[in-house]
């Protein structure tokens, strides 16, 4: 029989120690309410207006903002002026914060707001010259470029009074406010992409270190500029590639007494990745689609951010109808179509910079081509957050600022974007939101001065095209991989490639146009353009898909651009299997974890799935080959520093070719070395599926800068993290730093344009259309993203009608 034991008087709460305890606990939940019921008016009472009527500054008519359900605003004025000023107040509505956060980045004053913490990537942006550039452009606008810069500027600071008690949360948790928007902050945003698309000066650094380590014929081989598996936009499909890296003449300075890669000048903090921006885009003529007309597709590869890079809108006027993508920030359409023409744009890799070797003689003057001249400076002043200001001098040669050192010396870094005009793109997309046709479409981008962009056209007619368009030096005699003298003529510019020599391509025989950053350029083509084009993987695969089926719809086009299947990682696991059974014919006994492996591997058709571990045996295997073949040779400090856009043409070509030279010591053949670097990764790695799924190195969590150092509100304003499919060889790219298993780039949006019906077109998000976090766009794209859903772009006036959830009058203020 059991007892229950007796409550003695001391295992009893005293009255009084209860009392206390309720009260502080009745105290806590008093205040954790009152918390919860500051931030659930704070944030009711700072979402935006979309419905009634609002009186604003600088409008000479009414305008209309209708909102549909996800957020996106129609914006319909009575002309141009109106219809800019009404789209910087809409995007100041969902984005304030994030613009400010941006343009603050651009000038380099991010410490300001964030404290020492940020002063680094303030350092770099100086030392590189964004602020300097940015002022240099402002002082020289085009008179209506000015005009409709000033016009947006007015609209977002009609915002900023208007809510000047409600301001966005993230401002009251940094206690400051914004300033007035200007005119130059919307060139600030133009130069944070412009370093984000065209900053590919380290690279040199490497490639000069290498060489130097290697001599030129290995070097060669490890950094191919072209290989057999390109196709330039209107080339034929390749349909069974050489063995072998075609023999490229490189036109390389000479390397000179370069031993060893010194740190530079200045770097980029831990936290930002150093990742260069891709993208996908097509166009396929009416013989291969439903319609009889032709189809357009872009999604732009871009680092993951929160809010997101692009804002979607649709703005309407008697002069102008265009939909699409903005940056936040910056007046027009970047992507889109208008009721005419569509367009998608993709980076080209162009090499738009050189590091000129600066010969200084002590007393602040530097050798040119010309004699000795004297440095300029910069003199650059920093403030700091609850610390004393930091103050810069910058030496600037005539080619650009010192940017980096290597064992010859101080580096000076020539750029395109030091032209006066460099940032001047407003114009330029807003002829193309007008454009008509392709000669109208050509016109507009010929007066396009920024880092060169791959654009692909579809228009009502039924053309297709290709433009490469931006400036890009003219090198005569040198092709920029590694730095140059800077007191020789021959390693000047000679101005820019014209724009009538830039690739393009019109309605081509087979009705098909693809670029995916990899080389645009014929054979034969007299200028150079990039000597580190992104690996051609993407754009076969993409040809390959469009080819292998006879008719396409705008809704089928999604299955294009959420493809999973790497040919390469392919066509490696077949290699490892067929190592494997050569070694068992030779009589060797392979252990049972690497026999699994290979079983794991034997018939993997390449689609990168988070819930399989053969994509994760032969990613990262090929990684282990690729290092241990650069260990062998450099030693292994130099080889984990080895970057270049094509080293998958040389991982290919080393499977195929099995170089003896590039066989690591110790190994008597290639398939022994395959199979060692195999074992290496299930030795590091069990094979248990919770080790070895693909989604345990392919995961995608986005934080918000401010928000996710707030218990509450990070479960609101961060995404993620969650496993996904893709790779950084797949359609649906899903890049990652060198070494990490966090995605930190992909397709920051997803853009699908039907000329034949414009709302049968789609865009899609990474996440919505407001920054706000509490706000219900903020996040509500975000299911239908990771899933590869087309969202509805509306365009005719009475589908929008339809869709309509929300509308907002704008009326000139008539009271000042």
């Amino acid at each position: 029989m059991s007892s229950t034991p007796a409550t003695t008087p001391a295992a009893r709460p005293r009255p009084r120690t209860r009392r206390i305890l309720l009260e502080v606990i009745g105290a806590i939940v008093l205040v954790c309410l009152a918390g919860i019921g500051f931030l659930y008016f704070y944030v009711r009472d700072g979402q935006p207006q979309v419905d009634g009527q609002l009186a604003l500054d600088g409008l000479e008519a009414p305008v209309t903002i209708v909102r549909d359900e996800l957020g996106v605003p129609h914006i319909h004025a009575q002309n141009v002026h109106d219809l800019y000023l009404a789209q910087g107040f809409a995007i100041a509505q969902d984005r304030l914060w994030q613009m400010d956060l941006m343009r603050r980045l651009g000038e380099g004053r991010l410490a300001q707001v964030f404290g020492a913490a940020a002063l680094p990537l303030d350092e770099e942006n100086h030392r590189l010259g964004l602020p300097h550039a940015i002022q240099e452009n402002a002082a020289h606008l085009r008179p209506r470029e000015a005009k409709l810069l000033e016009a947006f500027a007015q609209g977002v600071n009609d915002l900023i009074v208007k809510r000047r008690n409600h301001l966005p949360l993230a401002f009251q948790l940094l206690h400051y406010r914004p300033e007035p928007w200007r005119p130059a902050d919307s060139l600030a945003l133009a130069a944070y992409m412009y370093k984000t698309l065209a900053s590919g000066y380290k690279d040199k650094l490497i490639h000069e270190t290498f060489a130097a380590k290697l001599g030129p014929a290995l070097t060669n081989e490890l950094f191919p500029d072209l290989s057999p598996w390109d196709i330039p936009p209107g080339a034929p499909l390749p349909q069974s590639p050489a063995d072998l890296l075609p023999a490229a003449e490189r036109r390389i300075a000479p390397v000179g007494a370069a031993t060893a890669l010194l740190p530079p000048v200045f770097a980029a903090p831990p936290q930002v990745a150093d990742v260069r921006g891709g993208s996908n885009n097509w166009a396929l003529s009416g013989a291969h689609t439903t319609s009889g007309l032709p189809l357009l597709a872009n999604d732009p590869h871009l680092q993951f951010q929160l809010p997101g890079l692009w804002w979607t809108v649709d703005l309407r006027s008697p002069q102008v109808h265009v939909a699409g993508v903005a940056i936040a920030g910056v007046p027009g359409v970047i992507v889109g179509h208008n009721d005419k023409i569509a367009w998608g744009v993709t980076n080209s890799d162009a090499d738009v910079q050189d590091l000129y070797r600066a010969t200084l003689d002590g007393k602040d003057n530097v050798r040119t081509p010309q004699g000795w001249v004297p440095l300029q400076h910069w003199h650059e002043t920093i403030e700091v957050k609850d610390a004393p200001p930091v103050h810069l001098d910058i030496a600037v040669t005539p080619h650009g600022p010192l940017v980096a050192r290597d064992a010859g010396g101080q580096l000076a870094l020539a750029w395109t974007l030091f032209a006066p005009d460099s940032l001047e793109a407003v114009h330029v997309f807003l002829a193309l939101d007008q454009a008509q046709d392709w000669h109208e479409f050509e016109q507009a981008l010929s007066g396009f001065a920024g880092p060169a962009q791959n654009f692909v056209y579809a228009d009502t007619a039924g053309h297709i095209g290709y433009q490469l368009a931006g400036r890009v030096p003219e090198r005569r005699g040198f092709d920029g991989s590694v730095p140059v003298p800077g007191d020789q003529f021959a390693y000047e510019w000679h101005g820019w490639i014209p724009f009538s020599q830039l690739p393009r391509v019109f309605d081509p025989a087979s009705g098909l146009l693809a670029t995916a950053n990899s080389r645009v350029t014929p054979d034969g083509y007299p200028y150079v353009i990039s000597t580190d084009w992104d690996a051609p993987n993407r754009t076969r695969r993409i040809y390959e898909l469009l080819a292998s089926q006879n008719r396409w719809n705008a809704a089928e086009l999604g299955r294009v651009q959420t493809d999973t299947v790497s040919e390469q990682d392919r066509d490696f696991a077949a290699a490892l299997v067929a190592a494997g059974g050569a070694a068992a014919v030779d009589g060797q006994k392979l252990s049972p974890d690497l026999q699994r492996a290979l079983n794991l591997l034997d018939g993997f058709r390449g689609a990168m799935e988070h819930e399989s571990a053969a994509p994760t045996l032969a990613y990262w295997t090929r990684k282990e080959m690729l290092h241990e073949v650069l260990a062998a040779k450099t030693g292994d400090t130099l080889a984990t520093q080895y970057q270049w856009s094509e080293a998958p043409v040389f991982e290919q070509w080393l499977v195929r070719k099995q170089s003896p030279q590039w066989l690591p010591h110790g190994f008597a053949t290639w398939n022994d070395f395959l199979l060692h670097c195999l074992t290496q990764v299930i030795q590091r790695d069990s094979l248990a599926p919770d080790k070895i799924n693909w989604g345990r190195y392919q995961t995608l969590g986005i934080l918000h800068p401010v928000f996710s150092h707030v218990p509450f509100a990070r479960r609101y304003a961060d995404l993620g993290p969650v496993p996904i499919d893709g790779s950084p060889l797949t359609v649906k790219q899903a890049r990652n730093p060198i070494l990490g298993d966090k995605v930190e780039l992909g397709p920051s949006m997803r853009f699908i344009a039907d000329p034949a019906h414009w709302d049968r077109s789609t865009l899609t998000l990474v996440a919505g259309e407001s920054g706000l976090p509490f706000n219900k766009h903020y996040r509500d794209q975000w299911s239908a993203y990771l899933a590869g859903r087309g969202l509805p772009l509306w365009f005719s006036p009475s589908a929008v009608a339809a869709h309509a959830a929300h509308t907002l009058q704008l009326t000139p203020n008539t009271s000042r």
